[in-house]
């Protein structure tokens, strides 16, 4: 009789580690002022259960177990960093993978001139795409630019002419409300010689039917030489038909964006 009660109690305690073992641990909180910031951004991590760590990369690598372990505020002071973070411990599975893209301030802007945007999504005023706002999933924050329309025009001007080699673009993906990437970005320079517009670099996308949350986009386009000018166009060519595997096809694609910056 004693026998079988101690095979009880040991299925018992087999059971509810099992079931300790199948309880995921909540992502980190992080703490920071903005995605965008001047000279570094400083982020901080919390997270309270005892006996569990939180892993974080800079790098570009998903964390594991044995990625850097976080012990005190973090500072970053490049271009474009992603940082990736997740919390492990004992008895539980780890959380998911969450992940933050940081972006530093580029050369100084002395103004720009964009297209008409749709009236509902007209940012926060004339500095809107050099603020350093922004970086918000919700589609509604007046951080945000919106657009229904085929092509897009932006005139930047910088305080002086500069060695000029990327600019980066933040956008927004929310394909449930038809928010898209633009199919072509492209980017011609004013050539100081000549008094025209040159070609400086370009990039086409294609959709990709795996996303399914919101998410910011910052891309970043880089030119093969670096070129001296004050004044940049860009060109974003949305997309015509939305496809046939999203409500709502053969109506235009949206295209949301909230900073440019020029490296």
């Amino acid at each position: 009789m004693r026998t079988l009660f101690n095979i009880f109690i040991a299925l018992v305690s087999c059971q509810i580690c099992l079931g300790q073992k199948s309880v995921q641990l909540a992502p980190a909180l992080l703490k920071y002022s903005s995605v965008f910031f001047k000279d570094a951004a400083k982020v901080e991590m919390k997270f309270a259960q005892e006996g569990a760590n939180i892993y974080y990369t800079l790098d570009g690598q998903l964390p594991t177990e044995k990625s850097t372990i976080y012990k005190k505020p973090i500072r970053i002071n490049k271009n474009l960093t992603t940082l990736q973070v997740m919390t492990s411990g004992p008895s539980f599975l780890p959380s998911e993978i969450i992940s933050t893209t940081f972006i530093k301030d580029g050369l100084p802007i002395q103004s720009e001139q964009h297209s008409a945007p749709n009236e509902k999504y007209k940012g926060n005023g004339p500095n809107t795409l050099f603020d350093n706002e922004g970086g918000l999933l919700n589609m509604k924050s007046p951080t945000w630019i919106g657009y229904q329309q085929d092509t897009i025009e932006i005139l930047v001007e910088l305080k002086s002419a500069k060695k000029v080699q990327s600019v980066l673009i933040d956008f927004l993906q929310d394909y449930k409300n038809w928010v898209f990437l633009p199919q072509l970005i492209r980017v011609d320079y004013l050539n100081a010689d000549t008094k025209q517009f040159e070609s400086f670099v370009e990039s086409s996308f294609e959709l990709n039917k795996s996303i399914v949350a919101p998410e910011c986009r910052p891309i970043m386009l880089t030119a093969g030489n670096k070129m001296v000018t004050n004044q940049l166009k860009i060109k974003l060519y949305g997309i015509k038909n939305l496809p046939d595997w999203l409500p709502g096809k053969r109506r235009h694609g949206w295209i949301f964006l909230d900073e440019i910056k020029v490296y």
